[in-house]
């Protein structure tokens, strides 16, 4: 099991792929290898995400782990960037 610090970098590197290829696809719509690295990094960007959350909490308010139980669980763990 990775530490929550490499866990949000790993997550942090995949995001920044996405939005950098969510760029350059809007530029260039047909371009089959820049979409094949979208869904790529995209696939990666999920695992990534789903791994944190399952070891240190949600990520974002979407996340499965907000609630349990008819709990509101988004306050009982630190925030994704406190250590």
């Amino acid at each position: 099991m990775m530490n929550k610090e490499n866990a949000m970098k790993k997550v942090q590197a995949y995001s920044f792929a996405l939005v950098e290829a969510n760029l350059y696809l809007d530029g260039h719509p047909m371009d089959k290898r820049a979409l094949k690295y979208y869904n790529d990094m995209k696939v990666a960007y999920e695992k990534a995400a789903e791994e944190y959350e399952k070891n240190f909490g949600p990520l974002t308010l979407a996340s499965d782990h907000v609630t349990d139980n008819n709990t509101w669980q988004w306050v009982n763990h630190p925030w994704p960037w406190q250590n």
